[in-house]
């Protein structure tokens, strides 16, 4: 009996060795795993950030160019060389 015994819990050791082992390459398996997970997320962001930047400089210049096509010449001239609104003439108010 004492034989059976020792050779059963002899076998049990073994199994839970066995498992043990599948569980450690498992885990390698998986951390192995999540690191290269990690690693494509964060060229997708990049990617994705620099996509979403081209599309702003995009739309910045898009807006810039309607401004310019719609606004007064004369405005643009002010704002290009930074001179002060000139009142129309008789149109001055007394100080």
């Amino acid at each position: 009996m004492d034989q059976e015994l020792i050779s059963y819990f002899e076998d049990v050791r073994g199994e839970v060795r066995l498992l043990a082992r599948g569980l450690i390459e498992l885990y390698e398996k998986l951390e192995s795993s999540q690191l290269g997970t990690a690693n494509e997320l964060a060229t997708l962001q990049s990617a994705m950030r620099r996509s979403f930047e081209a599309v702003e400089n995009r739309l910045q210049l898009v807006e810039n160019w309607k401004d310019k096509t719609t606004r007064d010449a004369i405005a643009l001239i002010r704002d290009k060389y930074k001179r002060p609104a000139q009142p129309p003439p008789g149109d001055e108010s007394p100080s």
